[in-house]
């Protein structure tokens, strides 16, 4: 396992102006862990609802924020484009 690959998140879902929205659940100094091959303990990074994740070349967030994946996206375009 590698743990700069692994994260989680607590989401809590609230409803606001007639709609849900994500939120950061506030469970204070929890811990998730994970047993590496060699049998040791792995702290996981946890990460915010807001925060956004490189998973398979796709930027992710558990709140739908997109600004990282668009960057990335317009980036590829242009290098693309570049290349013609």
């Amino acid at each position: 396992m590698d743990p700069s690959k692994s994260y989680w998140c607590m989401v809590e879902y609230v409803w606001k102006h007639g709609k849900w929205c994500t939120s950061d659940a506030d469970i204070g100094d929890f811990d998730l862990v994970a047993r590496s091959a060699d049998g040791e303990f792995i702290s996981l990074t946890r990460l915010n609802c807001d925060d956004e994740s490189e998973m398979l070349g796709l930027w992710m967030s558990p709140s739908g924020n997109n600004k990282k994946m668009i960057n990335s996206l317009c980036l590829a375009a242009v290098n693309w484009a570049a290349k013609l």
